[in-house]
């Protein structure tokens, strides 16, 4: 399975906002799925400091960061199998505010997204179904073969 984080320090004002972040796209679709919220209560079991009650952009200060907080939301929206538009607004809009293009928010998501397919790889009885996971997770067909096949 690929890896999808770098280690990154991440200190008390960013992980609040990451663990932040993380509740809010939980909600952005209406529902809160109960693997995105056991997402975030495993991620925030292991941070100190997450008592924040908003994002602070400020505090995601390096590039690392940001990566960090946008893979973190990816991973929540995605987790139930799909991104829905209102979890693409959200991302979106936190990537603009970080000055990120639209493609490199996008970067991220399909990166996610094949990481999180990847745990197929090697597949042949269930090839079908990872195929339609893929496609769900909004991956082209030649990406999810090359996830696949790798």
């Amino acid at each position: 399975m690929r890896d999808l984080m770098n280690f990154v320090d991440i200190d008390g004002p960013a992980a609040g906002s990451i663990v932040v972040g993380m509740r809010e796209m939980a909600r952005a679709d209406g529902q809160q799925h109960p693997r995105e919220l056991e997402m975030i209560a495993l991620l925030e079991s292991d941070l100190t400091h997450t008592d924040a009650d908003a994002v602070d952009i400020d505090s995601l200060n390096t590039r690392e960061l940001q990566d960090a907080f946008l893979k973190s939301l990816a991973l929540v929206a995605l987790v139930d199998g799909a991104l829905k538009p209102e979890e693409a607004t959200l991302i979106h809009g936190y990537g603009e505010q970080m000055s990120r293009s639209k493609e490199e928010v996008d970067a991220v998501l399909h990166e996610v997204a094949a990481v999180m397919l990847s745990a197929f790889a090697g597949v042949t009885i269930f090839r079908d179904q990872a195929i339609q996971i893929g496609r769900s997770l909004g991956l082209a067909d030649e990406d999810i073969h090359a996830v696949l096949d790798a």
